[in-house]
């Protein structure tokens, strides 16, 4: 069976890969939101005496996507530089692009890290929970 994965590059051509497959473990399906579907605005007009509104026009919102996971190893030397690994790639300066594969399907949407990812040491292992902005919402087919 094929595992669903997101693959995060910035623009140092910096990659990470998420995925149950992952050392930086998360469940694609449960763990990650707004990979699928957009929000829309709709505008409209209303005037004094008319009953409900003129429609004037819609807009698809920027997408956002959180990814919640947790850095899969309890050696905690290698915990530690897979962190310092994640909040390198995941700068909030470098653009990005995030490539969505599942089986022989993919996509790629352009992307940036929305601050810094937040990571947090519990009981046995680090989780994370990251934040990424694509301004144009549309995923599109890899070149």
């Amino acid at each position: 069976m094929e595992n669903e994965k997101l693959t995060y590059i910035n623009s140092r051509g910096e990659r990470l890969e998420l995925g149950v497959d992952s050392v930086y473990h998360c469940n694609i399906s449960k763990d990650v939101e707004g990979i699928s579907g957009v929000t829309s605005v709709i505008y409209s007009t209303n005037s004094m005496g008319q009953h409900g509104d003129t429609y004037v026009g819609q807009r698809i919102e920027a997408r956002d996507i959180d990814v919640v996971g947790h850095i899969n190893t309890r050696d905690k030397a290698q915990a530690l530089e897979l962190r310092r690994r994640m909040l390198k790639i995941f700068n909030p300066e470098l653009s990005a692009t995030l490539v969505y594969e599942y089986g022989g399907f993919k996509r790629v949407i352009d992307c940036r890290a929305y601050g810094e990812p937040k990571i947090l040491k519990k009981e046995v292992l680090y989780e994370f929970d990251l934040q990424i902005e694509c301004l144009n919402p549309f995923w599109r087919e890899k070149e």
